[in-house]
């Protein structure tokens, strides 16, 4: 599998995992608070995030960095925002 450093950091990403899952199960959901929905929503977006990035990973050639910005933040330096169409990527 590896080097010793490479079995503790899977040991310890993977037993961070387990803890997190078991914080989100044993966690009550209240419905009837004003922040359920602003709560689902902000999820929807860091997961729609997370998962663009797991296919942009899988679909970087080996030799290559892994780089990719999002439309409409991607030119954040310039102060303003502007939107790139998307067979502008990877230019």
């Amino acid at each position: 599998m590896g080097n010793k450093k490479q079995r503790a950091f899977y040991f310890v990403s993977r037993l961070l995992v387990l803890i997190y899952f078991v914080l989100i199960i044993f966690t009550p959901l209240k419905i009837g608070q004003n922040i359920l929905v602003p709560g689902i929503s902000l999820f929807v977006v860091g997961l729609t995030g997370f998962i663009i990035a797991l296919f942009n990973f899988k679909n970087t050639p080996p030799d290559n960095l892994v780089t990719w910005k999002i439309p409409g933040i991607s030119d954040t330096h310039s102060g303003r925002f502007r939107t790139r169409i998307p067979a502008q990527f990877g230019q």
